[in-house]
């Protein structure tokens, strides 16, 4: 089965992209949402982070990402202790994922794929791009973060010019080209690589 990344930044629309491919009957694992998870599943990574911040990361053992992002904002130089224990357990649970799927390839859709070297266990990447402005204001709709806040954030992922040197397909998604459309040419472009019917 192959396996395909689907990147973007914040705001850039990749969820959308990525329940066009479950339309599709494509399985789409979202690593961010399940890295969440884990943070409440494995008892060691909750250990660490209580180590690590304090029992304020859980309140009613229900964690608190807010609280591990504002410590990781006063505390930059632990981001690299943070993700040594979380991607490679994103990993292994993503190789369990991959085992039960039935289909001509899986999606895993990740925040940051090419940050974290993760293009390199990809047989494609997409990359979702729109317009920083665009991306702002859909940030600021859904979150309620602050502008200085989003751009804080954004500012810790790739720029997509840097993306997209890596990227096998890009989609534009600015409101110019039809998600749709682009979904499916890529579909077709997979489908084939792989050698079989749809």
């Amino acid at each position: 089965m192959k396996i395909i990344g689907l990147t973007g930044g914040m705001g850039s629309g990749k969820t959308t992209v990525a329940s066009i491919f479950e339309f599709l009957k494509i399985p789409v694992y979202y690593a961010d949402q399940r890295a969440k998870n884990l943070y409440e599943e494995s008892a060691d990574l909750k250990q660490f982070i209580i180590d690590l911040v304090g029992e304020k990361a859980y309140q009613n053992n229900v964690f608190q990402p807010a609280v591990l992002g504002e410590y990781l904002k006063e505390n930059p130089d632990k981001w690299p202790l943070v993700n040594q224990r979380v991607h490679p357990m994103v990993k292994g649970d993503f190789e369990s994922w991959v085992k039960i799927q039935n289909s001509p390839y899986a999606i895993k859709e990740a925040a940051i794929l090419f940050e974290t070297g993760g293009e390199k266990n990809c047989d494609f990447t997409i990359l979702v791009k729109a317009p920083k402005s665009i991306r702002i204001e859909r940030v600021e709709k859904r979150s309620g973060l602050s502008k200085a806040e989003i751009l804080g954030r954004m500012n810790r992922q790739w720029p997509d010019e840097e993306k997209e040197k890596l990227a096998d397909f890009v989609i534009v998604n600015d409101g110019s080209k039809s998600l749709i459309k682009q979904v499916l040419e890529i579909h077709e472009n997979i489908i084939q690589s792989t050698g079989k019917k749809r």
